[in-house]
């Protein structure tokens, strides 16, 4: 019986050092409106700061110091996406269903290649590529 117990905490430790040690290791939050990707954010370089799209000036997504990325306000009438919370993790995704808008998190490895859709301005920065920004 202590074996046993012994050999479950021993894999419960195991697991979560790994998860703890993955965190969020060169997560990139990708935002779509319409199908289209909008912009790219390195959730590992990011600064902290409020932004939102061109088109969508009401929906604003928040960037925290702690890697993680979410929607701080929308004036869509439900506010799921508001209530998802903060994303940090490869495969998380939250969406603003009446706005057709979303974020995913991917790997850089799966982030969708380059593209003529992709409105990123090199000079601003990932974050102040588009829509309104500033740093907090």
């Amino acid at each position: 019986m202590l074996a046993a117990v012994a050999v479950v905490v021993s894999c419960a430790a195991f697991l979560a050092l790994k998860y703890a040690l993955r965190g969020n290791r060169g997560v990139i939050a990708e935002i779509y409106h319409k199908t289209r990707l909008v912009r790219r954010i390195d959730l590992r370089s990011a600064k902290e700061s409020v932004f939102s799209i061109p088109g969508l000036p009401n929906v604003i997504f928040r960037v925290s110091a702690d890697g993680s990325i979410a929607f701080e306000r929308s004036d869509c009438p439900d506010q799921i996406c508001v209530r998802s919370g903060k994303l940090s993790r490869r495969g998380q995704i939250a969406a603003c269903l009446p706005n057709d808008v979303y974020i995913r998190l991917v790997l850089p490895s799966e982030a969708v290649g380059d593209d003529d859709d992709i409105v990123l301005d090199e000079e601003a920065g990932p974050l102040e590529a588009a829509g309104n920004s500033y740093e907090i």
